[in-house]
């Protein structure tokens, strides 16, 4: 009785894991996920959280710091505006949450423990820790090993879990997919900081988006249909920055395409199987066709090439999806130039068509679906140029601070594509 008022009283989201939270005996609120932590647990979270030596402090973002804690493990501390404010440290905690109830698991990655509020109002979460760097081109590489690792991921973050009994599939959307959120080793990647991120009802996604024709300019959408992809989070947030960074840009961009060739694949495999079972099953059948086209287009030549002109299509993809998100107030950084903007647009939509005709010539039944995606993907990413001119016309402020009439690197400056 006490538990229940105490959530309603603070009209606290509802937290399931192993058990529901309770307040102990020192007055801390505890959030139990895969583990109910003893006194000792929580007293030592709070020593390992209040180190002065920096050299134990893994990690530090914008809502918090972590810190290790025990050998595979690490707390977390969070930053709140004041003693009321829980929103920023609930929102992750209770994503790792609803991870554990739903099963859901990613290779290497963070696993929620426990969290907790003590009676000062300050919150800590336990989880376990990820292995690696961050990736950066000059300290820790991609390499074709962990990209392949983290394809691992990124698969079983867009498959999702199904609820034979509900007929329903959820898939775990990463929208903030950033470089700071991934380790790498040499061998493996892993992924961390799930707070931004979603579990989302593909049945009301297709719904949504597919058959309901709900779609407008959306930087997270797939290459194959009007849904989002954490595979299109990672090119966006981490891979482009990356590659412009890079000393060996086409190396890694070549090792990241015969990865993504095994997305494909694999995705292909997963719609044409979920398709048997599904409201939907002729539009999953499409997409099925349509993954395995993509990944066909992605396999290497007998000189362990991939086509110049999918390698191409590729780069523009990935470097519209970050223009678009850098237009965004989600990207602080962000900056846009509406008329080299403009330009790349209407280049991209050429480069396209005259691909697509000569696929038509051809026969070529896999570049003809691969480059009518193209050209529907940006059907609906031109709409960004009217939403451009809008947001001038009414002046915008936080978008006026993002304009610049200097040219902005992309991709094609830092890969052979002709």
């Amino acid at each position: 009785m006490q538990i229940s008022r105490i959530l309603h009283l603070n009209n606290r989201p509802y937290f399931s894991g192993i058990k529901s939270p309770y307040m102990d005996k020192s007055g801390n609120y505890i959030i139990p996920i895969k583990a109910c932590p003893s006194a000792d647990d929580i007293n030592a979270a709070i020593k390992a959280a209040t180190k002065i030596d920096k050299t134990e402090k893994d990690m530090e973002g914008c809502n918090g710091k972590a810190f290790f804690f025990g050998e595979d493990l690490i707390v977390k501390t969070y930053k709140t505006k004041n003693k009321e404010d829980f929103s920023i440290p609930e929102r992750e905690i209770r994503m790792l949450d609803k991870m554990y109830d739903l099963g859901i698991r990613f290779p290497n990655s963070q696993n929620g423990c426990y969290a907790f509020r003590t009676p000062a109002s300050e919150y800590y979460l336990v989880s376990t820790k990820v292995e690696g760097e961050n990736p950066n081109p000059s300290a820790m590489n991609l390499t074709k090993e962990n990209l392949f690792s983290l394809i691992n991921i990124i698969c079983a973050m867009d498959k999702g879990q199904y609820k034979p009994s509900q007929k329903t599939f959820y898939r775990f959307m990463n929208y903030d997919f950033n470089g700071k959120n991934i380790k790498v080793t040499p061998k493996k990647a892993g992924v961390y900081d799930f707070e931004y991120s979603q579990v989302e009802n593909i049945t009301n996604k297709i719904q949504e988006r597919i058959y309901g024709g709900i779609n407008g300019v959306n930087c997270h959408q797939s290459d194959t249909s009007f849904l989002p992809s954490s595979l299109r989070s990672f090119e966006l947030w981490t891979l482009h920055n990356y590659l412009l960074k890079s000393p060996n840009a086409d190396k890694t961009f070549n090792d990241y395409l015969s990865a993504k060739r095994k997305y494909h694949y694999e995705m292909s495999l997963y719609y044409r199987e979920i398709a048997q079972d599904c409201y939907f099953s002729e539009i999953l059948e499409n997409i099925a066709r349509k993954e395995n086209a993509h990944a066909s287009l992605l396999c290497k030549d007998e000189k362990g090439n991939i086509s110049q002109d999918i390698k191409k299509a590729e780069a523009i993809k990935i470097q519209m999806a970050s223009f678009l998100h850098q237009r965004t107030p989600f990207c602080a950084t962000g900056i846009v130039n509406p008329d080299q903007l403009t330009q790349y647009v209407a280049d991209a939509i050429d480069f396209f068509s005259k691909q697509l005709n000569i696929a038509q010539e051809n026969n070529d039944k896999n570049r003809i679906i691969y480059y009518e995606d193209c050209m529907e993907l940006f059907s609906s990413w031109e709409m960004v140029i009217p939403e451009i001119e809008g947001l001038i016309k009414n002046n915008i402020s936080y978008f006026m601070q993002k304009i610049t009439k200097e040219k902005m690197k992309t991709l094609n400056d830092v890969l052979t594509l002709e």
